[in-house]
């Protein structure tokens, strides 16, 4: 079974610890401790395929935990909430991919991001023009959704579809990886045949 490790960061009050748990428990858990770094192990069947997840809920802030820097350098995606109510947790997306870069000494553009503007629920409350959210994503390659927490909308399916993509972006660098290693044996085959005669 094909296991992925995800983190899932944003700052307080953007919804961040309420998708998690909506995704994991498919319910609604309005009441978290959004300084309380956690780590949650599943088991999500995608394409009939059973995949292992392990996804660490980061505590709010830009603070780099030992957690959260295995996952970026160790991880195989991130996910970056902002609460589409609340433009500071939109802007603050930017410190994430820039700690990100800093730790691992890698464009962010090369590893799978999945970018959630949460509260769709509340659209008559939206600060978050849907440009900005447009250009950031671009900007960043990232996939991006509008989910909703309360009410589970998108919720499974931007983070199965993610899924989707770190499996297809790692399926596609073992692949290369296994034809640059195959390609550097024949070439030693053919040294060594001539070196022979």
């Amino acid at each position: 079974m094909e296991k992925y490790k995800i983190a899932v960061l944003g700052l307080m009050g953007s919804g961040r610890s309420s998708i998690t748990l909506r995704y994991l428990k498919k319910e609604f858990y309005g009441e978290t401790d959004p300084t309380i770094e956690e780590e949650y192990e599943t088991t999500v069947t995608i394409d009939d395929q059973d995949i292992g997840l392990t996804i660490l809920d980061n505590a709010g802030g830009e603070e780099l935990s030992y957690s959260l820097k295995e996952y970026f350098q160790n991880g195989h995606g991130i996910i970056i909430v902002f609460s589409l109510t609340n433009m500071t947790s939109f802007l603050n997306c930017e410190s994430y991919i820039r700690l990100f870069e800093s730790v691992t000494n890698r464009d962010a553009k090369d590893h799978p991001i999945l970018l959630l503007g949460n509260k769709k629920d509340l659209e008559e409350k939206r600060c978050v023009p849907v440009e900005k959210t447009k250009d950031f994503q671009k900007r960043i390659k990232a996939h991006y959704w509008e989910v909703s927490a309360l009410t589970g909308e998108n919720v499974d399916q931007a983070i199965n579809e993610f899924v989707k993509a770190i499996r297809n972006q790692y399926t596609e660098k073992d692949k290369q990886g296994y034809q640059k290693n195959n390609a550097k044996k024949s070439k030693f085959k053919r040294i060594f045949s001539r070196k022979k005669k």
